[in-house]
């Protein structure tokens, strides 16, 4: 059986959704001796890593890594190539399924939200007005949808009006911890990130300035993240702060980087609004550092052994991180279910029903 599998969105320097789609495909071809992975994606870094698998073949897309050229080429280029490869089953894993998919091909495509429908206040507007176009496409050309969150399959269900039967949840996997160094003197409270009006950065800023205010702690906050939507905003307000000197912008940070970071926070703070997943939190979990989030739906199912907070909330906030920062209570979080092995054999099953 060939699959196909659209990579495009791989990158040199990943972040959380890259990553997963990376670890997915690596996870796939070490399971699977049987089928072969045509993968589709740029010539880079992280996509070298995939080619000495004997049963991943790459195929290169000889453009420029820009956004107008990516969509051009998933949407009008991409369609021959599956139809070339004898492609049996292709999987999308974030969002989008050609328009000019051949029929003859059964699809699965991964979504890990539809905010920018239900919650378009929170999406860039090129991102609110795209998806908007093709996620209601994906949804109804997909004949297998996977969502990383019970939560998100409800989402779908009710805002697409799709059978239930159709929606797989299937949890991901957390990479390994691995060793490196931090770069950051002395002990400090956590943010792992991007700077998006859902992280509500803002609102952790204002619970560090209060927490140092009434609890004299010795911490910095480190917010590590590559530059996005607000993130001046963010700058300016941290500036300003008469706490300034104790916060601190790692900018993006690679792979071993960032876990060092998780390994070495006394407290992982987490005030998202909305998530269709989150891998952070569980990052932070597997590396053994106390994880505080916001008390939302996503982080009841997803790490419900965490400590919360109300959102939004910055007395619950605060109260939370003085308590847990003074090392009580021992936090015991279950991981059990995240597994890229057993997500990847679930995927691999999917495709061999729907190649029949």
């Amino acid at each position: 059986m060939n699959i196909g599998i659209s990579a495009q969105l791989l990158r040199s320097h990943p972040t959380g959704v890259e990553m997963y789609v990376f670890n997915l495909i690596r996870h796939l071809v070490a399971a699977d001796a049987t089928n072969r992975y045509f993968i589709y994606c740029y010539d880079n870094e992280l996509t070298r890593r995939l080619e000495s698998s004997d049963n991943a073949v790459l195929r290169k897309i000889p453009l420029p890594p820009s956004r107008a050229l990516r969509v051009a080429f998933e949407q009008f280029r991409l369609p021959g190539l599956l139809h070339k490869d004898g492609i049996d089953v292709y999987h999308s894993p974030a969002y989008i399924i050609p328009l000019l998919t051949p029929s003859s091909i059964p699809t699965v495509v991964s979504i890990f939200d539809v905010f920018a429908i239900t919650r378009p206040g929170f999406c860039r507007l090129h991102n609110r007005l795209y998806y908007r176009m093709v996620l209601p496409h994906a949804v109804r050309k997909a004949d297998r949808i996977i969502t990383l969150s019970q939560l998100v399959k409800d989402d779908i269900i009710s805002t697409f009006q799709v059978p239930a039967g159709k929606i797989v949840v299937n949890y991901p996997g957390i990479d390994q911890p691995r060793p490196g160094a931090t770069g950051i003197d002395g002990r400090f409270i956590l943010h792992v990130g991007n700077f998006d009006p859902k992280k509500n950065i803002p609102f952790l800023i204002r619970a560090f300035e209060r927490l140092k205010a009434v609890a004299g702690i010795p911490h910095k906050l480190v917010l590590a993240g590559e530059q996005s939507w607000q993130y001046s905003e963010v700058l300016q307000m941290a500036n300003a702060s008469r706490y300034a000197n104790d916060i601190i912008f790692t900018g993006y940070v690679p792979e071993d980087r960032k876990w060092a970071l998780y390994r070495d926070a006394d407290l992982f703070v987490f005030p998202s609004l909305f998530e269709g997943f989150g891998f952070p939190p569980i990052e932070a979990a597997a590396s053994g550092t106390r994880v505080l989030v916001s008390d939302i739906p996503i982080f009841r199912e997803t790490i419900p052994d965490a400590a919360f907070f109300r959102p939004n909330d910055l007395d619950s906030c605060v109260s939370q991180m003085q308590t847990l920062l003074a090392g009580l209570p021992r936090q015991f979080i279950d991981l059990s279910r995240y597994s890229f092995e057993t997500h990847a054999r679930q995927c691999i099953a999917l495709y061999k029903e729907l190649a029949g």
